[in-house]
């Protein structure tokens, strides 16, 4: 989008990935499998790594990202809505539990866990969040299977 660019370097032995922000410039994101990374404002980075959630604050240009607050979780699939803070974490060892978090600029907080009556279909199975009248949906979208749950 025209706020946040993800620039990979593949040169040398380990690649790196940078956040980039039109005010801020970019910044290297940590070694840690970085799986995806949202901005919360101008000054803080919501990073999504395969072991956990990391809330970083941009320092000015040349100096690391600094960590804020770190919640360690196995995270192999996600979806987060920006506009109300809310992100939701799926780990395929644990199938049937999906875990909700409110984020915001102050710190990750544990909302709830929330444990499906059946696991998800196999195949590609997409997450999607909802809010309606001051309450929360998630939607699972299995293409391959044309089947939609809603929790």
């Amino acid at each position: 989008t025209e706020n946040e660019v993800m620039l990979y370097d593949f040169h040398g032995s380990r690649p790196r990935l940078f956040c980039t922000h039109p005010a801020k410039g970019s910044k290297e994101a940590p070694q840690t499998r970085l799986r995806d990374f949202f901005w919360m404002d101008d000054s803080t980075i919501l990073i999504i790594t395969a072991s956990g959630l990391q809330l970083s604050a941009v320092v000015p240009p040349k100096q690391a990202l600094r960590n804020l607050k770190t919640l360690s979780t196995t995270v192999d699939a996600w979806c987060y809505d920006a506009q109300h803070g809310l992100l939701v974490v799926r780990n395929h060892s644990r199938p049937r539990t999906l875990k909700g978090y409110h984020v915001d600029t102050q710190g990750v907080a544990r909302m709830t866990e929330l444990q499906l009556p059946e696991a998800p279909a196999p195949g590609n199975t997409d997450m999607q969040i909802a809010v309606m009248y001051d309450r929360v949906f998630l939607l699972l979208l299995n293409s391959e299977r044309q089947e939609l749950s809603l929790y």
